[in-house]
């Protein structure tokens, strides 16, 4: 037998492991907040408090609740817009930053008011 033929019959030989099949699962708490994400046997917590998802859900748990045992969307799109303008009057900010409100009771130099439109 050449050493073609014995090539030949090693890799007919080969046996090739069947790739384990992934479970994706989220592990969620009372509210339906998700906590957990596992993918293998030795990774599942007990409890029954998961669902089994796709491969993008699992990757894009962040965008997920579960309700009633059923993974649900969260709708991310902002519910109402406000274009706020520099006004005489209104609310009290730090100049230059428009996020530092100022309480009633604070004081600073340099104050810029914001109020709609």
């Amino acid at each position: 037998m050449s050493s073609y033929d014995e090539l030949m019959k090693a890799f007919a030989s080969i046996q090739i492991a069947e790739q384990p099949q992934i479970e994706y699962r989220l592990y969620y708490n009372e509210q339906g907040i998700i906590y957990l994400g596992a993918q293998t046997a030795h990774d599942y917590p007990e409890g029954d408090n998961f669902v089994q998802v796709t491969e993008h859900e699992y990757q894009n748990y962040n965008d997920y609740w579960v309700k009633d045992k059923q993974l649900v969307k969260i709708d991310k799109r902002p519910r109402h817009r406000v274009q706020l303008k520099v006004k005489d009057s209104g609310k009290a900010t730090v100049k230059g930053h428009a996020s530092i409100p100022l309480m009633d009771n604070e004081t600073y130099s340099d104050i810029v008011y914001y109020g709609k439109d």
